[in-house]
């Protein structure tokens, strides 16, 4: 009997203890819970999020815990982990209000407005005087364009609780949205009367009264919201654009630039983030398309044979690739998509090269002709970046020391590259002058700040064109190259001829047909 009672005595202590326990255990969850909320009044979201989940951890059956770290989340933009956290909390107690409204208010955030609207319906159930379900539930309704229950909800929200300065806001949107702009400014106006300095009341007023034509009370209203709120962007934008219908250029000006250094000062890491990362995907991008097109132009050097220097960007016969100097000879390779089109290597000896000839501008590029022993000349057009650095590389071999170029193949160079300067010229000319029908029309029309189209009977001048000549084989030594290369000079001077005659009519069309070999 003795050990009997020991042991009921045993057992009500320990009762007691886990009772305190327990009890003790409540107290430290609930003074977890308090403090974040004194937090959160603080605008100290990250700390109470840090509290809040140190009381879900302590007590994951806390339906209090999990609906204070979901409006928490949500607060700071976690709107996924809010969801999670509220229902949750929805889970343990059904009948949670509070969770039920801040999972609406959650919903709308989202642009989820039929959950929204059947959650806060659901918390309206349960008490239906709760005015934040109702405000959450009119402003689901209005994003659905539901505007008669939206109207409802807000009038219930506003009988409940008449100081409510957001029912009177949210029903002056609505009645705006459904074009009454008298009641619109009216309940702007009642919003004023319980917060005289509240920026979306004067901003909303100012645009009531402009969609009425109340001109002055526009502008009144306007300049007011950018007096209370000087940071906010959008009263100095519609300042700036209610003091230009006014007239006032100077100060719309004025506020418009403020305007716009607020929005770009607001969303300036953002852009700046943004336009770092498009870049970096742009250089990314040519980087790829850049190694894939010259990915073909590789070159293996001969036994015993040293590359000084190879260039990229080179064109022959109009085909890019890459151009190799060694101390054995000059080689163009083309790059991979120019040789699945039938371009070859073509490939010098410095034994065989007599001189070479450069010319640049900074319309035409860079242009190289190399004359071979033969009497062969070839032609590469490329960048002057790049002619610069391979003219180095090529009076490194000392080819200049050998004769020139004769000279009717140099003057013809030279007329072709002046040539082709001239012609773009002529076409530029050309093409401003077809935009008027004569020099006084001109004058008159710069006057007025306009420019009429070109007259369709008067076509815009083409520039001549001259029809290449069939590629040759690439062997320095046949007498074919040879024949080729003097019809390429022949075609160069008749282009030169006729570009000068690009400012008659009659001259350009005959140069706009194609010669025959």
């Amino acid at each position: 009997m003795r050990k009997l009672f020991i042991s009921m005595a045993i057992v009500t202590i320990g009762c007691f203890v886990a009772a305190d326990a327990s009890a003790l255990a409540g107290d430290r969850i609930n003074d977890l819970i308090k403090t974040g909320d004194d937090f959160v009044n603080q605008d100290r979201v990250p700390e109470a999020i840090a509290l809040y989940l140190q009381a879900v951890r302590a007590e994951p059956a806390s339906s209090i815990a999990h609906q204070r770290l979901g409006r928490a989340y949500a607060m700071t933009a976690k709107l996924n982990e809010s969801v999670d956290e509220l229902r949750a909390a929805i889970n343990l107690d059904p009948t949670l209000i509070q969770a039920h409204v801040d999972l609406g208010w959650v919903y709308g955030l989202r642009h989820q407005f039929r959950s929204a609207v059947n959650e806060e319906r659901a918390a309206l159930a349960l008490e239906p005087s709760n005015t934040s379900a109702l405000m959450d539930l009119g402003v689901a309704l209005t994003a659905q364009e539901d505007y008669d229950n939206a109207k409802s909800a807000f009038t219930r929200a506003i009988n409940l609780d008449p100081a409510n300065v957001a029912g009177h806001l949210n029903m002056a949107s609505l009645l705006g949205r459904q074009g009454d702009y008298q009641h619109s400014a009216e309940f702007y106006r009642r919003a004023l009367a319980m917060d005289i300095d509240n920026p979306s009341a004067l901003i909303g007023l100012g645009t009531a009264l402009g969609k009425l034509g109340d001109r002055q009370g526009e502008l009144r209203a306007f300049r007011a919201a950018a007096g209370v709120a000087p940071e906010n962007a959008i009263a100095h934008g519609k300042l700036a654009w209610a003091l230009y219908r006014a007239g006032d250029w100077a100060g719309a000006l004025f506020e418009g630039v403020a305007a716009n250094g607020l929005r770009l000062q607001q969303s300036s890491s953002n852009f700046l983030s943004s336009l770092l990362t498009a870049w970096a995907a742009l250089f990314i991008v040519f980087g790829i398309l850049f190694g894939i097109v010259f990915s073909g132009s590789r070159f293996k050097a001969q036994p015993g044979e040293n590359v000084a220097k190879s260039f990229f960007l080179v064109f022959y016969k109009e085909k890019p690739g890459r151009f190799v100097v060694t101390d054995r000879r000059l080689v163009f390779v083309p790059e991979a998509f120019s040789q699945w089109f039938g371009a070859t290597r073509l490939s010098l000896d410095l034994v065989d090269i007599e001189s070479f000839h450069s010319t640049s501008s900074p319309i035409g590029g860079g242009h190289l002709a190399i004359l071979a022993t033969n009497g062969s000349v070839y032609h590469f057009s490329m960048p002057v970046l790049v002619l610069e650095p391979l003219m180095v590389e090529l009076k490194k071999l000392r080819l200049t020391g050998g004769p020139e170029i004769p000279i009717d193949v140099e003057e013809k160079a030279k007329a072709a590259g002046a040539a082709a300067v001239d012609a773009t010229a002529a076409s530029v000319t050309s093409t401003e002058k077809s935009l008027f029908a004569d020099e006084q029309e001109d004058v008159e029309l710069v006057e007025i700040l306009h420019i009429e189209p070109t007259d369709p009977a008067s076509p815009l001048p083409s520039e001549p064109t001259v029809a290449e000549p069939q590629p040759a084989k690439e062997t320095a030594e046949s007498d074919a190259e040879v024949e080729t290369s003097k019809s390429e000079a022949a075609d160069e001077a008749s282009q030169s001829e006729t570009t000068d005659e690009t400012s008659k009519p009659e001259a350009v069309d005959e140069a706009s047909k194609p010669k025959s070999d």
